[in-house]
C-alpha cells in the first residue's frame, strides 16, 4: 500500500513538473502572451535569435551565433530600403573603450550591436507579430485572422535591426550573399530579399523556397540548419535546431 502510494505522488509529482516546465507558447494561446512573452518570442525563442555583431573601426562586421562568423572588408554601391515592418526588434550596442600604457597596449573593446534572426514565416512569429499589433483584439479581428491563415508559399527570415550605414550593398550582391545550409545538402540560395526601415536601423528579408521539385527543402531529420548573410562587410550566421521548432505537433518554418 506505501510502495502504490508512493507511486502516485511520484507520478502526480512528475507531472506537476512537466506542466511547470513547458514554455508559455505550450501552455497559453497567443492572445493571452504578454508583451514579455512576446518579446521572447521575437528575440529568443526556438525561432528568434540574438546574434552579437562586432564593429570595427574600418565599419566592417562579423556576427555569429551558434557558428561564429569570419571577420570580412568591402561595401559600395547602394541598398535603397523602404517600408517599414510588423513587430520591430529590441536593439543593443555597447561602447568602444581604448587602454594604454608602459609602452605596451591593451586590447581595444571591440563595438557591438545586436541583431535578430528569425522565422518570419513560422507560426508562433506571426502570432506575436499579431499580439503586439492587434493587442486584446488578436483573436477577433479579421486582418489578424487573414494574416495567419495566409499559406505560406516561401521561408521569409527577417534579420532585423542592421545599422542603415552598412547597407551601402547593392541588392544583388546581398541576394547573393544568403543562403540556408544544411549537413550534407547543398546550400539553399535566397530566391529574393527585400527591406524594410525602422527608425535608422534596416530589416532584411530573406526569402527562400520551401519546396524543391516536389520535396519540401528543409525536413525535422535535417537535425539543423544554419541562416547565412555574407555581403559586404556583413558577415551574419546563426544555427536553429529543428527538434526546438515544433509547434502544435509539426515543424514550424
Amino acid at each position: 500500500m506505501r510502495r502504490s502510494l508512493f507511486s502516485l505522488l511520484m507520478v502526480l509529482g512528475l507531472g506537476a513538473w512537466a506542466l511547470g516546465a513547458a514554455e508559455f507558447w505550450e501552455k497559453k494561446k497567443f492572445s493571452e502572451w504578454t508583451e514579455k512573452e512576446v518579446r521572447k518570442m521575437l528575440n529568443d525563442s526556438p525561432w528568434a535569435r540574438p546574434v552579437e555583431m562586432r564593429l570595427d573601426a574600418m565599419g566592417g562586421a562579423r556576427a555569429g551565433g551558434g557558428g561564429g562568423g569570419r571577420r570580412r572588408g568591402g561595401g559600395g554601391g547602394g541598398f535603397d530600403a523602404s517600408a517599414g515592418s510588423m513587430g520591430g526588434a529590441d536593439e543593443g550596442m555597447g561602447g568602444a573603450m581604448g587602454r594604454g600604457g608602459g609602452g605596451m597596449s591593451m586590447p581595444e573593446a571591440v563595438p557591438t550591436i545586436t541583431v535578430y534572426v528569425r522565422w518570419r514565416t513560422a507560426l508562433p512569429v506571426k502570432q506575436a507579430l499579431v499580439r503586439a499589433r492587434f493587442g486584446d483584439e488578436a483573436a477577433t479581428s479579421p486582418d489578424a485572422a487573414k494574416f495567419l491563415s495566409a499559406q505560406e508559399t516561401h521561408h521569409i527570415i527577417e534579420i532585423a535591426g542592421v545599422p542603415a550605414p552598412m547597407l551601402r550593398i547593392k541588392p544583388d550582391q546581398l541576394k547573393a550573399g544568403a543562403q540556408l545550409r544544411i549537413k550534407d545538402k547543398p546550400p539553399i540560395q535566397a530566391v529574393d530579399l527585400k527591406a524594410g526601415r525602422d527608425e535608422n536601423r534596416i530589416n532584411l528579408y530573406l526569402i527562400f523556397p520551401r519546396q524543391q521539385d516536389g520535396a519540401p527543402v528543409i525536413v525535422l531529420e535535417d537535425k539543423e540548419v544554419e541562416v547565412l548573410l555574407k555581403a559586404g562587410p556583413l558577415d551574419i550566421r546563426r544555427k536553429f535546431r529543428l527538434k526546438d521548432m515544433i509547434f502544435e505537433g509539426k515543424l514550424e518554418l
